[in-house]
């Protein structure tokens, strides 16, 4: 039996939280076990303690100091001294619990975690790093990309990538080490509803065109150019309607939530906005949409969301920020346009209102590519316990 440590930081919800989850539920329970080390309690990690899953609370805000370090961009070398001395303090205390467990194999999911498990593990214990993000090559005046980097080259036993665009924004060297891994849905579950009953759970009881944007209440989501580009389309689709989906949990989202409000307002288009805050389940808020639009300004390193829309047969337009293009088939599932182009943005959703034979034959393509193997869970689980038997047995 060999015995996983899933190391991730707990009170979130959505992300590398969903894949971890869908990894852990369906791993071959005769060959690996897992055991969850969460940076912070919350409600998923209490979840997982009442499925039965062992679960230890780790108790370290390492990736609250990080952040905040990265937002600060500070340039104090006391500042990164305070920051390496708590990533030492934690990482002892995880290479404990790591003994204590018998653990064969870390497997990290979020970035502070996969430097975490280097420290803890040096090269006694295998570790796997699971990419499911890019690294702004300018964070920290590059210093930032270059530590993950160091540590990933010397440390890592395997990588997993959740996109062609995560691991080409690695070195070389670690490229060399690292297996793409998509994310993926229980396809067979989507759509859950009709459009009709889509739009009624989340406050839409009409007929027009609707045109939604998914994501967390911050402005890498680009949710400023999504409205800038509502105004265009309004122009030339009087009845067209907008939802952004998304919590707005924490002061630094709810800041933006308010400025995203106060823009709408100013553009007039109050009448044709709802925000219902966050919904827990694409696959009912999906179907209610006419076109998805992914405006991210910055990078995803996959856009789980451009995926569940497709799901449910939705066309997508998506900025080209990294991971949705490997899922969207420019032209056929979808469009792909620069990051801040909202002109080109605007403009390919317009088409696709203004066609809707087009866009319904964009929406079946769309399910068809998700259907597909690369997609499946219960073969994203397969290749993963692949890597786990892989670097136990060098």
């Amino acid at each position: 039996m060999i015995r996983v440590a899933h190391l991730f930081e707990g009170p979130q919800t959505i992300g590398a939280v969903t894949i971890l989850k869908y990894i852990v539920e369906q791993l071959d329970r005769e060959k690996f076990e897992p055991v969850l080390v969460a940076a912070l309690p919350g409600a998923f990690v209490d979840s997982m303690a009442q499925a039965g899953y062992r679960v230890h609370v780790l108790e370290s805000n390492i990736g609250t100091v990080m952040r905040k370090l990265l937002a600060s961009r500070s340039k104090n070398p006391v500042r990164f001294c305070r920051l390496y001395a708590h990533f030492r303090r934690d990482a002892k205390k995880l290479r404990r619990l790591l003994d204590q467990e018998k653990i064969d194999i870390t497997h990290s999911h979020h970035y502070h975690h996969h430097l975490l498990s280097a420290m803890a593990c040096r090269k006694d214990i295998p570790s796997i790093w699971h990419l499911h993000g890019i690294v702004n090559p300018r964070s920290l005046f590059g210093l930032q990309n270059r530590i993950y980097n160091y540590y990933a080259d010397k440390y890592a036993s395997g990588v997993i990538a959740v996109s062609n665009a995560v691991r080409q924004s690695m070195a070389a060297s670690v490229q060399q080490k690292t297996t793409v891994i998509y994310n993926g849905l229980e396809a067979e579950k989507y759509p859950s509803c009709s459009m009709e009953q889509s739009r009624k759970k989340i406050g839409l009881d009409m007929d027009k065109p609707l045109v939604g944007a998914v994501g967390r209440f911050v402005p890498i989501k680009g949710f400023h150019n999504f409205i800038s580009m509502a105004k265009i389309v309004v122009a030339g689709n009087k009845d067209v309607r907008f939802v952004i989906i998304g919590p707005a949990d924490i002061p630094e989202e709810r800041a933006y939530r308010d400025a995203c409000i106060s823009q709408i307002e100013q553009a007039g288009l109050s009448s044709r906005f709802t925000l219902p805050g966050r919904l827990s389940d694409p696959a009912e808020f999906m179907p209610a949409l006419n076109v998805l639009v992914l405006p991210t300004v910055t990078w995803e390193g996959f856009g789980l969301v451009a995926l569940e829309a497709q799901a449910c047969g939705v066309p997508v337009v998506t900025t080209d920020c990294g991971g949705p293009s490997d899922i969207v088939a420019e032209g056929r599932t979808g469009y792909i346009v620069p990051k801040q182009d909202v002109a080109l943005m605007a403009e390919r959703v317009s088409d696709l209102l203004r066609e809707p034979a087009r866009s319904k034959s964009m929406g079946i393509a769309a399910r068809r590519k998700v259907a597909g193997s690369q997609f499946r869970i219960p073969n994203i689980v397969s290749r993963v316990e692949e890597m786990y038997l892989a670097v136990t047995s060098r």
